[in-house]
């Protein structure tokens, strides 16, 4: 028995032998290395050589912004192909994904916190060989309009003067829009805002709206007069 098992050896390396050669005539010597694998892994029967002990490279999170009204986001990125990308949010996991053959991943439906969330992870290949930590990204998320006071104008207010105006102001979050109807008004660091307003004829509707970098909207309306 043992003999036989010998002779079925000694025609299976010899068959092995004969196709390199042809392999290497017909296609060159790259053939060899996916037919090294074959005759490596029929060794082992049938389990790969796991001697890959190079780390991936830190995967790289893409954001489509940095803040948002929505709480529920994809959130993608690149890593080694074929790695797989361990997701963490504000310190804790957030899913996995598979990372495709070019290099990218999508993880589609992870929740947002209210406020920062802060997106991290790492990749792991097959070998079990795991990545440093990807660089922190940060995407806000709120879902509550920004705050608005206004000191001036007061509802129906009346104003004088050729042409009329009136002074609009008020204070808000920093880095707020607000715009009056169909205008923009500065918001200074401190989130404050001051311009004067020229008005029509009688009575006009003033919409005052600020808008957060989230997205979210205040707005009030105020009728003042002029005459």
């Amino acid at each position: 028995m043992e003999e036989k098992r010998d002779r079925r050896k000694a025609v299976f390396w010899s068959f092995a032998g004969i196709t390199i050669v042809i392999m290497v005539i017909i296609w060159g010597v790259p053939a060899m290395g996916g037919l090294a694998d074959i005759i490596n892994n029929s060794k082992n029967g049938g389990v790969p050589d796991k001697t890959d002990l190079i780390a991936p490279v830190s995967p790289v999170i893409t954001l489509a912004y940095d803040a948002t009204n929505s709480a529920v986001q994809t959130i993608s990125g690149l890593a080694e192909p074929n790695s797989t990308v361990y997701l963490v949010k504000n310190g804790e996991s957030a899913g996995q994904i598979k990372v495709g053959a070019d290099g990218s991943f999508e993880l589609v439906g992870i929740t947002l916190s209210e406020g920062n969330n802060i997106f991290s992870g790492v990749a792991i290949d097959d070998a079990g060989n795991k990545s440093s930590p990807a660089k922190d990204v940060n995407m806000t998320y709120s879902s509550k309009g920004p705050e608005l006071t206004l000191d001036s104008p007061v509802e129906n207010q009346h104003v004088s003067g050729s042409p009329a105006k009136i002074l609009i102001s008020g204070s808000t979050k920093p880095q707020t829009k607000i715009m009056v109807n169909d205008r923009v008004i500065i918001v200074n660091y401190q989130g404050k805002f001051s311009t004067m307003y020229q008005i029509n004829d009688g009575e006009n509707l003033l919409i005052i709206t600020a808008t957060d970098v989230s997205g979210n909207q205040t707005k009030k309306e105020i009728k003042v007069t002029a005459n």
